[in-house]
């Protein structure tokens, strides 16, 4: 088993690359439900619901299209359906998402750059 280089990664929206991603991160909860009753010496817990959310960064370039469409997601409250984060050539993760937060940075001695927050709305898959 080796080691994963970030540098492999990608967001892949429908078949197309969305330019100029410079990390990516996906966080995946589970709520545990408490069944300790009495006389039990220690907690018991069942899993609960799963969530997933999630941040990406780019070098924010409003001529991508697929960039555009993201970036647009938020404005419109339109949910994701063709977003995979790939993490080497082959293994991704997909589902269907919200942008649920974003923020454009214009520093004025750096590169303009687009931070959005996502959220899974269902299953999240690895391939």
């Amino acid at each position: 088993m080796g080691v994963k280089v970030g540098r492999l990664g990608k967001i892949m929206k429908g078949t197309s690359v969305v330019a100029l991603v410079q990390n990516f991160s996906i966080d995946m909860r589970s709520d545990w439900l408490e069944t300790t009753s009495l006389q039990d010496n220690a907690k018991k817990y069942v899993s609960g619901l799963h969530e997933y959310t999630g941040r990406a960064e780019f070098f924010f370039d409003p001529s991508d299209t697929n960039q555009l469409a993201i970036h647009n997601a938020m404005l419109n409250g339109t949910k994701l359906t063709d977003i995979k984060f790939y993490i080497d050539n082959t293994h991704y993760y997909s589902g269907d998402l919200w942008i649920t937060g974003q923020s454009v940075s214009v520093p004025v001695g750096d590169i303009i750059r687009l931070s959005c927050d996502f959220r899974f709305d269902g299953t999240l898959n690895f391939s």
